[in-house]
């Protein structure tokens, strides 16, 4: 089975260790496991379904089990607390002490796919890169983004970019888009997405100022919504979205973020407290 520094949800590990153990070794049950834990069967059950966590002492207990040696056992012990955070900032905090954890040789695609999501020029560069035979004019890349970027910072993206998979060069040494796409949905992404977004839409408010108004249209209303026009406003949102790439891909001559912005602005109103 894979090394427990090749997992990101430790309740996954458990679960492949128990279903691997229990295929060499014939006594191996929930009850044995179980019993090695201090732990119900029941229970680890449970932990192994994502419905409960381990507590703290039971983690030498596992690390035991399992014999890890120390770094494995940092490891697992840091994983496990990265499954329990629950706010943006532990979750961001604990990804990248795991990372650190990980040794330069067990590396895993996350890591790479979470910088992706850190600046909000990685984007903005493959797209430019789909507009023009770029090769290594890295002083023209880094200018022609708005607002600027460093030559540095420039030739760093489009390292990460080609180490990922988004884009390849030809054999002409062109720089061609992949067809890969980073996906999300995993804790670390939401986490890495909600950062992207958060620069996307410092980028909308500075565009105020940045760009003539000839430029950019950015727009806002305030209105009242029940449970379901909310439902309603982000289906429109999510067909407008979708209208705006699939036009965007009959014309290329400029790079364009798209940042659509609808929040509460009060808790909820009960009509009978008015």
């Amino acid at each position: 089975m894979k090394k427990i520094t090749e997992y990101l949800d430790y309740r996954q590990f458990l679960s492949d260790f128990y279903e691997y153990q229990k295929s060499i070794t014939s006594f191996f049950s929930l009850r044995y496991l179980g019993s090695k834990l201090n732990m119900d069967a029941s229970l680890v059950l449970k932990v192994m379904q994502g419905k409960r966590h381990l507590s703290r002492k039971t983690l030498p207990l596992v690390c035991s089990l399992c014999n890890f040696d120390k770094q494995e056992s940092r490891y697992f012990e840091a994983l496990v607390g990265f499954n329990k955070a629950r706010t943006d900032k532990e979750i961001k905090e604990a990804f990248e002490y795991l990372i650190s954890l990980q040794g330069i040789d067990s590396h895993i695609l996350e890591e790479k796919q979470y910088c992706f999501y850190q600046r909000w020029y990685h984007t903005a560069i493959r797209a430019v890169l789909s507009l023009i035979e770029f090769r290594d004019d890295f002083p023209w890349l880094a200018r022609i983004l708005s607002p600027a970027i460093s030559v540095a910072e420039a030739k760093k993206s489009v390292a990460l970019l080609e180490r990922i998979g988004l884009i390849r060069r030809d054999e002409h040494g062109v720089f061609q888009l992949a067809e890969k796409y980073v996906s999300t949905g995993e804790k670390w992404r939401s986490v890495a997405v909600k950062n992207f977004q958060r620069e996307s839409l410092r980028l909308a408010a500075e565009s105020l100022d940045r760009h003539p108004k000839e430029q950019r249209d950015i727009s806002t209303a305030t209105v009242t919504l029940d449970k379901q026009g909310l439902e309603d406003a982000r289906e429109m949102i999510r067909r407008l979205r979708s209208s705006v790439l699939k036009r965007a891909v009959s014309e290329k001559s400029r790079v364009y973020n798209l940042t659509i912005a609808l929040h509460p602005l009060t808790e909820q109103v009960d009509e009978n407290e008015a």
